[in-house]
């Protein structure tokens, strides 16, 4: 009996240990030395409502079929987005234009002088309809996927767009009604997260603000504190409860005196309840 339970149990093992994933393809062929990842364009429960894409210097490609040779949609960077150092591409949460295909929103960090700079652009990818182009060479101007939805709750979905004005070491948001009903976009809009995150801040290098996002999957008593690469902390961004979500805060490069800190590497740190829960390296250049 031994014997029998002995051999069954090793039948199994080895059953397990061969049912390995066969190889369907790979993207060597289109994808050269672009960068890649993984867009949502379609509401949750749509065919092919994940879609593999990939940026280069000058085109954003998006493929239904990842083992496609031709992509499903494509868009030609302008002159100002085909210089740019960082190119960000999300999806909407919402489908402004009603064609089933979520609209594509493209931040590009590019360089003023020695100045970092940011800018936004919303657009309908299968027909090139511009919905929003916000570029400014005195700001930095950001937005997110989150950032839309019925914030003022007047039925009618927003997109917020912050921006930041580096001269002035101000910073602001920007409302922009879409004409959209949030009524028809139910199911559409971003969950909270499963699990905490931190971002890259943007953009990295900066000068002299910069924006840092995260997430926090539970509630909470939340900081966000910089320190030197010495370990001292130089400025508190925020600290306060906070509900599960999305957050971000914002840097002007100053000290909690409001004295301008020097060129150099910093790290930022968010804890939640008295415990940190991520760090970042930042460079800031003067």
């Amino acid at each position: 009996m031994k014997s029998t339970f002995l051999l069954v149990a090793l039948l199994a093992i080895v059953s397990i240990s061969s049912a390995q994933w066969s190889l369907d393809c790979n993207t060597a062929s289109t994808l050269g030395s672009s960068t890649h990842g993984i867009l949502q364009m379609r509401a949750a429960g749509s065919p092919h409502s994940q879609c593999f894409y990939m940026v280069d210097s000058l085109h954003l490609k998006i493929f239904e079929d990842p083992c496609a040779q031709t992509p499903t949609w494509q868009y030609t960077f302008n002159t100002n987005e085909r210089t740019a150092y960082y190119r960000y591409v999300y999806t909407t949460p919402v489908d402004f234009t009603g064609d089933g295909i979520n609209e594509i929103l493209l931040m590009t960090y590019y360089l003023v002088g020695n100045n970092a700079r940011s800018a936004v652009k919303i657009f309908d990818i299968t027909n090139g309809t511009v919905l929003l182009d916000r570029r400014d060479p005195n700001l930095t101007i950001t937005a997110y996927p989150y950032n839309i939805a019925d914030i003022n709750g007047d039925g009618m979905v927003e997109c917020v767009v912050s921006i930041s004005n580096p001269q002035t070491a101000t910073a602001y948001s920007e409302i922009y009604n879409t004409g959209v009903s949030a009524t028809s976009t139910t199911g559409n809009n971003p969950r909270a997260p499963a699990d905490f995150t931190l971002e890259q801040n943007y953009p990295n290098p900066f000068n002299p603000a910069t924006r840092i996002d995260y997430s926090i999957a539970a509630p909470g008593n939340v900081s966000v504190e910089v320190f030197n690469i010495a370990g001292q902390r130089v400025a508190t961004l925020g600290s306060g409860y906070q509900t599960p979500g999305e957050h971000s805060v914002e840097w002007n490069s100053r000290d909690g005196h409001g004295i301008p800190l020097s060129s150099g590497t910093y790290l930022y740190e968010v804890s939640i309840d008295g415990k940190p829960s991520g760090t970042r390296r930042m460079i800031l250049l003067r």
